[in-house]
Parts: structure tokens; sequence; C-alpha cells
């Protein structure tokens, strides 16, 4: 298999009703396509939705390693070693890895911080301080670029477009239910897809970063 550039263990995702799709694993590696398939009630559509960063599906649960790029406070970034998150309930618990690693940790902790001084600064309402910060380690997005147009540049709101990619965003959603003073994309190149569920069948929805129809 090619190298692997992003790893999804255990993950689960929830609407409002509850869990729908539970104990997911993924492994996306530069070069690989695959097809999603299975009968009606499976979870091919909740699937999608959350791929696509549909605000009604949360991811909940599992571990992220991002090993593509990813944007920090000081700006978007490739990484040179890979940054482990631990998720749980929807939110990033853990970090580890090396300096990159400690790069998101101190994005993440000072957003933390400047919540509750911008509460009592009164640059965000009275009382939001506490849930700015906890948003802070929210998984608050996971998608598939799809525009055949955009290049990977640098530029994060371009790159996390582009076709043949897919990223995780840690922070703000875009519903406003999980206020937060960041938005951090992590993308991935040429992604290959696929995923293992509970009754032990396999499926690969994405080889090489193109989607098997």
């Amino acid at each position: 298999m090619a190298d692997t550039l992003l790893q999804v263990t255990d993950l689960s995702t929830a609407i409002e009703e509850g869990e729908l799709l539970h104990h997911i694993n993924l492994e996306i590696g530069a070069g690989e396509t695959h097809v999603l398939m299975g009968p009606n009630g499976a979870g091919k559509s909740t699937l999608g939705y959350t791929l696509m960063g549909n605000p009604n599906y949360k991811v909940t649960g599992g571990k992220i390693v991002f090993d593509g790029s990813m944007t920090f406070s000081d700006g978007d970034s490739i990484l040179n070693t890979p940054i482990e998150c631990t998720v749980v309930d929807g939110f990033v618990k853990e970090i580890s890895g090396k300096e990159e690693a400690e790069r998101l940790l101190k994005t993440i902790t000072e957003a933390e911080r400047l919540s509750f001084e911008y509460e009592k600064s009164g640059k965000i309402p009275s009382g939001m301080g506490k849930i700015y910060a906890e948003n802070a380690r929210n998984i608050g997005e996971l998608g598939i670029g799809l525009n055949i147009f955009a290049k990977i540049n640098g530029n994060m709101l371009e790159d996390e477009k582009a076709f043949s990619t897919c990223h995780f965003a840690i922070g703000e959603n875009y519903d406003n239910d999980a206020p937060s003073l960041i938005h951090l994309d992590g993308l991935v190149r040429n992604p290959t897809i696929t995923l293992s569920f509970k009754n032990s069948s396999d499926v690969t929805i994405m080889k090489d970063g193109k989607f098997i129809l």
C-alpha cells in the first residue's frame, strides 16, 4: 500500500437521534480508487454526508493521524511528521507527535485562553467563554475536495477544495452550533479511503484520490 497520509481509528458519527456509524477505521494513502456499495440502511448516505462536512453529522470518536498539511495560528504548513489526535465525543482530547504536534497544541491552547479573555473584554458574549474554549477542540468537519480547478498552493482556503484531497477541521463549524476562535484544516493528498464496519465488511470509497462509482 502507498504511504499512509491519514489514519482514522474507531470513528463514530452521530446526529440528534443518536449514533449512525460505529467504530469505522480509515487508512488513507497516496495513490489508490474505490466504490461505496451496500443495502439500504447500511450507512452509505450517512458516510457521504459526514465526509462532505454536513453539520448535522458529527464525528464522535476515534483517532486521526494527520500526515499531509495543517493550518496553524501562524499559517498553513506541510507536515514533516505525523500528528495523532485522539477524539472522544467529538472533541480532541490528546495530541501526540513531534514539533508540529506541539505547534497544533499551542494553537488550540491559545484559542482556549483567548476565549476567556475575549469574554472578559466583551468581544464575545458573556457566558460564552467556556463554550468557545471547549469548541477549540471540536471536530468541525470531515470533507472531500471536489473542485477540479482548485490547486494545492499553500493557501488552505483553496487547498481544501482541490480535487483528490480530503481534510478534517478542528474548531468551529459553519452551522453556528459550535462557535470557536479557530477553524484548523488538515489536508491530505490523493487519499485511499477504506472503511471497516463492525460486521467485518470492508468498503473502499476512494482510491488514489479518485471516487469509485
